[in-house]
C-alpha cells in the first residue's frame, strides 16, 4: 500500500561591517571593514533588521574592549555566482571564551572555551541578492580581546537540500519541518541546552503509556534524480532510550506515492541505540528508478524515553 505525500549579558558587543569583503582566492573571502558595537547585551541584537546606526565603530574587532559578554555584528554580500554552489563554512581565528553566533538572526553554533570555530552555514539561511548578517553573542572571562584574527567564510563543495535543517528558522513550529505520528503529545521543539548548535533541536518522548506509538518530523520534499546516490546525515542525543532512534529517506515518484527501496519502506540507520550525548550518524541511498523527489524523517518508535535531533543534511555524494 503506497502513501500518499502531498506537496503542498554583562557587557555586549556588536560589529557590523560595510558590506565589504576581501576576496582571498577562489571560494574564499575574509570579512574584513569597519565594525560596529554597543555596550549592553539583548538577543534582538541578533536581528539583521535591528537598527545599529548610533553605534561606535572600530576598524577591527580585535581594536574593541571585551569583558563580560560582548555582541559583534558584521553586515556582508555574497558573490552572485555562489549561489546553488554549496554550503558556506566560517572560520574564526581566535575566540575567547563562548559563543553564540548566529546568520540572519538563525543560530549557526556556540562553543564553551576559547580558540577557534568552524561553523557550517546551509546556504538555504543566506541572502544571495542583498544584505547577510554575521552576529556572534561572546563572553570573554578576562578583560582583553574577544576577538582576534580574520573571520573568513569559505564555500564548500556539498550543499544540503533540506531547507532549515538545524531547525533554527524563527517561526512558532520548525519551518520546513512536519510532525506526523499517532500522538501529538510526544513531540517537542526546544529551545534549551540541550540543543548541538544554535538555539533550538527538535525532539520526540515517550512515557510507558506511548511506547508503543511511533512518531517521526519529516522534512520539506527535495527533488532527487534516479540512480543517484544520496547522503542524509544527522546528529542525535539520546536519554534512557527503549525502542528505535532512527533516520530514514523515503522516495516518492512524480505522483506523491511513495516508492520501495530494495522491498523496503525506506532507507533506515537505528541511531541513539543507548544514553548519549550528541553523535552523528550517516546513511546513503540510491534513488530509485521511478524516484523524483525524497523527504528524510526522523523517527521514534517503541521508546519511552526521549532523543532530540540537530543539524541534519541531505546531500547528493
Amino acid at each position: 500500500m503506497t502513501k500518499k505525500i502531498w506537496f503542498a549579558g554583562i557587557l555586549s558587543l556588536v560589529f557590523v561591517g560595510l558590506l565589504s569583503f576581501v576576496v582571498m582566492a577562489e571560494g574564499t573571502i575574509v570579512l574584513d571593514g569597519k565594525w560596529v558595537f554597543q555596550f549592553d547585551d539583548d538577543l534582538a541584537w541578533a536581528d539583521p533588521d535591528y537598527d545599529v546606526s548610533d553605534w561606535e565603530s572600530y576598524a577591527k574587532p580585535a581594536d574593541a574592549p571585551a569583558l563580560g559578554f560582548g555582541w559583534y555584528r558584521y553586515d556582508f554580500e555574497l558573490p552572485e555566482d555562489w549561489e546553488g554552489k554549496g554550503d558556506l563554512e566560517l572560520n574564526i581565528a581566535e575566540l575567547y571564551d563562548f559563543d553564540w553566533t548566529f546568520i540572519n538572526g538563525i543560530g549557526i553554533g556556540n562553543g564553551n572555551r576559547s580558540g577557534k570555530r568552524t561553523y557550517s552555514i546551509p546556504a538555504s539561511y543566506l541572502n544571495f541578492d542583498g544584505k547577510n548578517t554575521l552576529a556572534l553573542r561572546v563572553y570573554t572571562i578576562n578583560p582583553g580581546i574577544g576577538l582576534d584574527g580574520n573571520m573568513e567564510l569559505t564555500l564548500t563543495d556539498s550543499v544540503s537540500l533540506l531547507k532549515n535543517p538545524s531547525f533554527e528558522v524563527p517561526v512558532n513550529t520548525p519551518a520546513k519541518w512536519t510532525a506526523t505520528g499517532t500522538d501529538k503529545n510526544v513531540f517537542f521543539w526546544e529551545e534549551a541546552a540541550t540543543v548541538r548548535t544554535g538555539f533550538r533541536a527538535v525532539g520526540l518522548k515517550g512515557t510507558d503509556a506511548l511506547a508503543e506509538k511511533e512518531g517521526a518530523w519529516m522534512s520539506d520534499i527535495m527533488l532527487v534524480t534516479p540512480g543517484n546516490e544520496y547522503r542524509a546525515q544527522a546528529y542525535v542525543k539520546a536519554e534512557d532510550p527503549t525502542g528505535e532512534t532512527t533516520i530514514q529517506i523515503r522516495f516518492y515518484n512524480a505522483d506523491g506515492d511513495e516508492v520501495l527501496y530494495e522491498n523496503e519502506r525506506a532507507v533506515s540507520r537505528n541511531l541513539g541505540r543507548r544514553t548519549s550525548d550528541w553523535t552523528r550518524g550517516n546513511l546513503y541511498g540510491t534513488a530509485p528508478e521511478d524516484a523524483a523527489y525524497a523527504r528524510v524523517c526522523l523517527v521514534s518508535k517503541d521508546n519511552s524515553g526521549i532523543v532530540w535531533f540537530d543539524d541534519v543534511a541531505f546531500t547528493l555524494e
